[in-house]
């Protein structure tokens, strides 16, 4: 993903409202997941990859975590071992 350079006024709305809704834990999920699903990083028809400002979004971060985007690169063991 594309690394932020400046945190905005507009960013920093984002990331307030953001801490109220989600744990340290799921964002770090989050970011995991974003990571390592094809669609997010960019493998999809028009090339588009999630950025940091997508992430904060409530709606997308949620979609996210539901599995809404699929395909992630996760391999079995890797799931396993974050299950435990």
């Amino acid at each position: 993903m594309p690394q932020v350079q400046k945190i905005t006024d507009k960013r920093e709305k984002a990331i307030e409202k953001f801490i109220k809704d989600f744990t340290e834990e799921q964002f770090s999920k989050i970011c995991h997941i974003a990571n390592t699903t094809d669609f997010l990083i960019g493998k999809n028809e028009k090339g588009w990859k999630a950025d940091f400002d997508f992430l904060m979004r409530i709606d997308k971060a949620t979609n996210i975590l539901e599995g809404k985007y699929g395909n992630t690169r996760i391999s079995a063991e890797e799931e396993f071992m974050n299950a435990n």
